[in-house]
């Protein structure tokens, strides 16, 4: 729904896994008749949910293995266009996703809604939040807690529209 509702033309997702939320998300995408999901992973045979359609607004950006992959995420980020959305579902160690948060936030455009998958596995988040001046918002289920924020680069970080 946040794709519909935001209309974002770059999306960025770390982590893909089978393709779940990548689904979920180039669905939205199709929709909106407008933008590009770029995922970010370390494997190469990710996205087995994907159909040829999906991939269509699909672009994988593997991480090569043995390498700095906080090099590697940091030069890949500078090639792309700035981040309308950004959903962060990688690594969820504490040192890392501060990285990523961080490294993105640079690259934000203004409005920009970041998202991050299992927020109550560590403070990365609430300290990222805390460190920009952003008023993080959550979603939590049975079995997940999903952290929202949104650049308003206004300096205030509300969570609004």
């Amino acid at each position: 729904s946040m794709v519909r509702l935001l209309q974002p033309a770059t999306v960025i997702e770390t982590g893909v896994a089978n393709g779940h939320s990548s689904y979920f998300l180039l669905n939205a995408i199709l929709e909106n008749r407008h933008g590009t999901l770029h995922s970010i992973d370390i494997a190469s045979d990710v996205g087995s949910l994907l159909s040829p359609a999906e991939r269509s607004n699909w672009q994988l950006h593997r991480m090569p293995a043995n390498s700095n992959f906080a090099e590697n995420f940091s030069n890949l980020l500078k090639t792309l266009p700035a981040i309308d959305l950004f959903v962060q579902d990688s690594d969820h160690w504490y040192g890392w996703v501060r990285y990523e948060l961080e490294t993105v936030f640079e690259r934000l455009a203004e409005g920009a809604m970041i998202v991050a998958d299992d927020v109550d596995s560590s403070f990365a988040f609430l300290d990222f939040c805390s460190n920009q001046n952003l008023k993080p918002a959550f979603l939590v289920t049975s079995f997940r807690v999903h952290g929202f924020a949104r650049n308003t680069g206004v300096g205030n970080g509300d969570f609004h529209r």
